[in-house]
């Protein structure tokens, strides 16, 4: 899942025509959907989905998105099971936010990493992989997983936390290994720590990850 900033919505209407094909069509399951175990869908539900009534998802617009990929926006309808089942077989991509807004709770918390530079032996996986011993030296689970231009470390929470205690604990740990964090003092380089923010405001969405 690549991390998304929230972008203008759609209205319904567009929301149907972003997951249809240049002719029409829907793009094909890359999993039959009769295969996908109920217990798969209700668990991927429990431990991401944040909240319902916003979501991300890829925007198929027109014919040109499938040349040159694909664009997201955020989606001003209910997030259904429909939907996640879709994400599962590889219909369509959608993105879930860090923060559930109530609460400012969270039920998972990650890091993104997205840069490689050879000649100077750095990469972000090998990065996110050395983060994930620390972490398990603190008694954690991370799991790791490979995006496109990089990777992501999750930290799935038994029940929600608060998002700040989340956060204090990444970045103190980030500090205390010697990772730069990208985002604080305007930096554009590091590792991007998920959610972003501590709590929202009204009218405010947060960022997450796809």
């Amino acid at each position: 899942m690549t991390s998304v900033s929230p972008v203008s919505a759609m209205n319904p209407e567009q929301v149907l025509v972003s997951t249809r094909q240049p002719d029409g069509g829907f793009p094909p399951d890359g999993y039959p959907r009769d295969k996908v175990p109920g217990l798969l869908l209700a668990e991927y539900i429990h431990w991401f989905v944040n909240r319902r009534d916003f979501y991300i998802q890829n925007a198929y617009l027109v014919p040109a998105d499938f040349e040159h990929g694909t664009a997201c926006m955020r989606v001003s309808t209910p997030l259904t099971d429909d939907h996640v089942l879709r994400h599962i077989v590889g219909q369509h991509t959608i993105g879930l936010y860090a923060l559930e807004p109530q609460f400012s709770s969270c039920k998972w918390f990650a890091l993104d990493g997205d840069y490689e530079d050879k000649e100077q032996g750095i990469d972000a996986k090998n990065d996110l992989e050395n983060i994930a011993e620390a972490m398990r030296e603190d008694g954690l689970f991370p799991a790791f997983e490979e995006s496109r231009r990089g990777a992501h470390l999750w930290l799935l929470c038994a029940e929600p936390l608060p998002a700040r205690q989340g956060r204090i604990y990444l970045y103190t740990l980030l500090a205390r290994l010697g990772f730069a964090i990208r985002g604080p003092r305007k930096n554009i380089e590091g590792i991007e720590v998920f959610p972003k923010q501590d709590s929202l405001k009204d009218g405010q969405f947060g960022n997450g990850l796809r």
